[in-house]
């Protein structure tokens, strides 16, 4: 997985990390409401892993 940072009046994503720790065979991406957290599903692991959105 990649990270971006959006920098809105531009418009412009920038690359800010790669990730691939506990991500195997993504498959579905949801924000929860807050917008704190990114849920990941992982069909290949059976399992959905959290990140932090910063």
């Amino acid at each position: 997985m990649t990270g971006y940072r959006i920098d809105r009046p531009a418009g412009i994503l920038s690359v800010i990390g790669h990730t691939s720790q506990g991500v195997s065979g993504p498959t579905n991406f949801v924000i929860d409401p807050s917008g704190r957290w990114l849920y990941v599903n992982n069909s290949a692991a059976d399992s959905v892993a959290q990140f932090a959105v910063l």
